[in-house]
């Protein structure tokens, strides 16, 4: 009987004296058998007739002058979910080359200011790192956000003018990695450097937390300017998702996802990319893998 009954609830066969008595006791045994967990007032509004539900809708209000609902990205790059950008996935894949992809990909994120950029790539790749922040996020669970990562700029002057190179090294350090960093401007910034590193990360086969042993996971992160690829804005930073070795592409984990997508670019395109000058700075940008600071033990 509660059976036949959900079904012409769910058909919208009860007529509107029956709809009235919603909150009876064999109306909550009803909404219970379908396993809602719906209030009566809820149910009240859920259970109108069809045709209130299809009223005219009101037309959404004009976007703010000004404003920007993501950019187009140039043909230097190559869109992840392109068919070409889905090519060069599985064939890196194949290769062995996205071994850092997966455990980035589940904690990518978005930055949750325009120049956190910085801040929102050290959140993701301390998560993916499984680092216990020792703080509380929400509730009683511990994990980071950008609100943690003040330990070496004033999160106002961050969400004012980005974060520059140095106080980003500092911001991984003092958060519990090994930051191996390399600017292009100085000895051990090469191509050749980037490219052994970017091969490193990408060949790595560590798994997930639970199935790391000898080696940890690391994961390389570029400061470039996005002028290389003729993209809008300048200084950026982002991890590295993988290589494909075949087009000597590497796969851009963009952290800005309102903006543009995750994308690949040429090697030698983002190396370009870290040569310019910081404004902030007077000086070139640069590439750093990170650890958690346990890789060091035993040298």
């Amino acid at each position: 009987a509660v059976a036949s009954k959900l079904m012409k609830r769910c058909c919208g066969w009860l007529s509107p004296h029956k709809r009235r008595r919603s909150d009876a006791p064999d109306a909550q045994r009803i909404y219970a058998a379908a396993g809602e967990t719906r209030t009566l007032q809820e149910a009240a509004v859920q259970d109108q007739p069809v045709a209130t539900l299809d009223a005219p809708q009101a037309l959404p209000a004009a976007p703010p002058p000004g404003s920007f609902h993501r950019r187009a990205l140039p043909d230097v790059a190559v869109e992840f979910s392109s068919r070409e950008g889905q090519q060069l996935f599985a064939e890196a894949l194949a290769d062995g080359t996205l071994g850092c992809f997966f455990r980035l990909i589940e904690q990518f994120h978005t930055q949750s200011e325009p120049a956190f950029c910085g801040l929102g790539t050290l959140t993701m790749v301390l998560n993916a790192m499984n680092v216990d922040p020792g703080k509380e996020w929400k509730g009683p669970w511990r994990w980071y956000h950008e609100a943690m990562l003040d330990c070496c700029e004033p999160l106002e002057t961050v969400k004012a003018k980005g974060i520059t190179w140095p106080s980003f090294v500092c911001l991984a350090r003092c958060n519990g990695l090994f930051a191996e960093a390399h600017r292009v401007d100085e000895p051990g910034g090469d191509i050749a450097t980037f490219r052994r590193l970017v091969n490193e990360v990408a060949s790595q086969a560590v798994g997930c937390p639970a199935e790391e042993q000898v080696d940890d996971f690391k994961v390389l992160v570029v400061a470039y300017s996005r002028r290389q690829f003729l993209q809008t804005g300048d200084g950026h930073y982002s991890p590295i998702g993988g290589y494909h070795r075949g087009t000597d592409k590497v796969l851009v984990l963009d952290v800005a996802r309102f903006k543009y997508p995750p994308h690949w670019v040429p090697l030698t395109e983002m190396y370009e990319a870290m040569r310019s000058i910081d404004k902030e700075t007077g000086r070139s940008r640069g590439f750093v893998k990170l650890a958690r600071k346990r890789a060091l033990a035993g040298g």
